[in-house]
């Protein structure tokens, strides 16, 4: 009898439940499938799983030939190539470095109305401030939250194309080519 994951999932390889390639699977399965994740993590919301992902053997194949992946601190991703993607598909999907990924993120949940990366100065005014994997930078005080992204938009996508270089040898090219052409919208 073959174990449905997510009530979709199909593993076929039952010896494979202690594996990366599991972990990841059943993971990729929860984040589309899980109603109670997406009460708590609401991003995940219309996300779905393709056809070619639904078989672990098949999952555990794709993996096997794809750059980043076993790699220490590398995730999986599914919205670097194709921004706002919601489908886990074997052509959508690549293994980035968790400092990649991470920066990546908006926080749209946390920041209110304000475009990322601008907030409400104490002394009146908008601070734009660069957070990434090692902390928090302030880039200045604008009169209007438009002038404080724009400064944030720079910095921002300057950040991104520094880390594609600095991982440029380790991850896949679709990757470094999604990250050089990054492009920070205020709606993001």
């Amino acid at each position: 009898m073959v174990k449905l994951v997510c009530g979709i999932g199909i593993n076929d390889k039952k010896d494979y439940c202690d594996t990366e390639e599991y972990k990841l699977w059943a993971n990729m399965l929860n984040r589309s499938y899980n109603e109670k994740l997406h009460q708590r993590q609401p991003t995940y919301l219309n996300c779905e799983t393709s056809s070619e992902f639904l078989v672990l053997s098949d999952f555990c194949d794709w993996c096997q030939n794809q750059i980043g992946f076993n790699q220490p601190n590398f995730e999986l991703d599914k919205d670097l190539l194709a921004k706002g993607n919601k489908e886990y598909h074997p052509d959508k999907c690549v293994f980035i470095p968790r400092e990649i990924n991470s920066s990546l993120r908006t926080s749209s949940k946390s920041r209110g109305d304000l475009p990322i990366g601008v907030r409400k100065a104490k002394g009146g005014g908008f601070d734009a401030r660069l957070r990434n994997w090692v902390g928090r930078k302030h880039l200045g005080t604008f009169p209007t939250p438009e002038l404080a992204f724009q400064a944030y938009k720079v910095a921002k996508e300057q950040a991104i194309k520094d880390m594609a270089n600095k991982w440029k040898d380790q991850i896949d090219p679709r990757a470094y080519d999604a990250l050089m052409n990054y492009q920070v919208e205020i709606t993001d």
